[in-house]
């Protein structure tokens, strides 16, 4: 079982691994999947996700030419999963 703190890191890990490109949803979701064993569903995801998003840890923003929203690490987010892997 995957706690939410293990599912927030591991949001801040890939998508600074990822930066400065974005990851969608269903990226972030096969990414963190990929890292846990079992499975995480997309309402924890979500709710990791948007944990990040009030700490200012990611941004998201709509890709003009996919239509889907892209999420990306903040300079702030860099610094965490920085200090996350110290």
């Amino acid at each position: 079982m995957t706690t939410p703190g293990q599912v927030r890191k591991l949001i801040r890990e890939i998508l600074a691994m990822s930066a400065p490109y974005g990851q969608t949803e269903r990226m972030l979701q096969e990414a963190v999947n990929a890292r846990v064993p079992g499975r995480v569903d997309l309402t924890e995801l979500r709710q990791a996700r948007e944990w990040n998003h009030a700490k200012e840890y990611l941004r998201s923003k709509t890709n003009e030419d996919t239509d889907e929203v892209e999420y990306y690490a903040t300079p702030r987010g860099l610094a965490k999963a920085e200090q996350d892997q110290a």
